[in-house]
């Protein structure tokens, strides 16, 4: 409800305001994928009046959203939305909600509203952070056309970029318990009778870590900044999306090392933190998609 005005239903909250909420769950690991389920979705259906929304805050029918453009890296296998709302072939990787009753179809020219429960077939998958998702086949099912044109294409121009930034904010937030749990481990794990903590290369390899979720936190921190003023800045959130995605990798792959064959099992529970900053890597495009983005701009 945070970023929908309160005419609508919402809380009538900022961007910071939902940032504070997305960094928040991630520090704690928290399986579910912010970024749409309260950014993408309700802004899309907000911005075209769809009576859906409604059902979508109190959640007694949610709805998943399907981004058919590159940010989306859905498996879209035979998929046809026809100009009517009729949607055929398979949607695999969407993300889900419990309970969700529709998905919505955004493209750049429709935004399309699909009752899950008539001419769909849902299997279950998950993400390699355990986040569930759906692979939707489509049998002829026909949805309701909410927009179209530039209408459609507007209110996704509007939505997608918070959703990126959102992406990022949670990133960051997933770095620094990472980070935390894994200067606790080497505090209590010991060789040649002192904790590894006390080794000098182990905590220069900390203060990197520590350096790199600055940076990547003052790169998004500017993108939310640029965006909450009004002037949203193409390059910045595509610079903030390309470092984060480096970053987040970057001090994933440290805290594994820095554990040693632990860093590799299931028991820790910085464990589920270092697969959610790897695929964070690929939420809301990779980092390849957005260095071309740059690279087009130049």
């Amino acid at each position: 409800m945070t970023l929908v005005p309160e005419a609508q239903g919402g809380a009538g909250g900022d961007l910071a305001d939902l940032a504070a909420v997305v960094e928040g769950a991630a520090r704690g690991g928290f399986a579910l994928s912010l970024a749409t389920s309260c950014a993408v979705t309700p802004l899309l259906l907000a911005a075209v009046g769809a009576e859906a929304l409604a059902g979508h805050l109190d959640g007694s029918a949610p709805v998943v959203t399907a981004l058919l453009r590159d940010e989306g890296r859905l498996d879209r296998r035979d998929f046809r939305l026809a100009a009517d709302g009729t949607a055929s072939g398979l949607l695999g990787g969407v993300e889900a909600l419990e309970g969700a009753t529709h998905v919505l179809l955004a493209s750049d020219d429709r935004l399309v509203l699909v009752d899950l429960t008539t001419g769909v077939r849902i299997a279950r998958a998950h993400t390699l952070d355990g986040r569930e998702t759906l692979d939707l086949t489509f049998d002829g099912a026909k949805g309701t056309v909410l927009a179209e044109g530039q209408a459609a294409a507007r209110a996704l121009s509007q939505a997608l970029p918070v959703g990126v930034l959102m992406s990022c904010v949670d990133a960051v937030g997933t770095m620094i318990p990472v980070i935390q749990q894994t200067m606790d481990y080497l505090s209590q794990r010991r060789q040649f009778d002192q904790p590894l903590a006390e080794f000098q290369v182990l905590r220069h390899r900390i203060a990197e870590m520590l350096m790199t979720a600055l940076n990547a936190s003052g790169a998004t921190l500017r993108a939310l900044n640029d965006m909450a003023q009004g002037t949203p800045s193409p390059r910045s959130l595509a610079s903030a999306k390309l470092r984060v995605s480096r970053d987040a990798k970057a001090i994933a792959h440290g805290a594994i090392q820095l554990h040693g064959g632990m860093g590799m099992t299931e028991e820790l529970g910085v464990t589920r933190l270092n697969k959610r900053l790897i695929q964070s890597g690929f939420d809301f495009g990779d980092a390849m998609l957005h260095a071309e983005r740059l690279a087009a701009e130049n």
